[in-house]
């Protein structure tokens, strides 16, 4: 059976493409590795203060790249702590 290929395209801040990324590359590669997809970071579009993300690959490696790619694109939380400590 021959897989279909999609490709679809998500919006980010630019702000956070340097987290998706990580340092050296190593963030998008491990989406890439992990889920199979191919990831193309396109060039802020001029005045927008977004870029493009462009998945390609099967339905569920496309999905589970996006996924990826939205868990990094959010600030870790850091946890409350109510400690009474002054």
């Amino acid at each position: 059976p021959t897989r279909k290929t999609i490709t679809v395209s998500q919006r980010v801040p630019s702000a956070v493409v340097g987290r998706i990324i990580g340092k050296g590359g190593v963030g998008i590669r491990e989406v890439r590795e992990t889920t199979g997809a191919a990831v193309k970071i396109e060039p802020e579009v001029p005045g927008s203060g977004e870029r493009e993300l462009r998945f390609s690959g099967s339905a569920l490696q496309v999905q589970q790249a996006q996924i990826l790619v939205n868990q990094r694109a959010t600030p870790p939380r850091v946890p409350f702590s109510c400690s009474g400590k002054p």
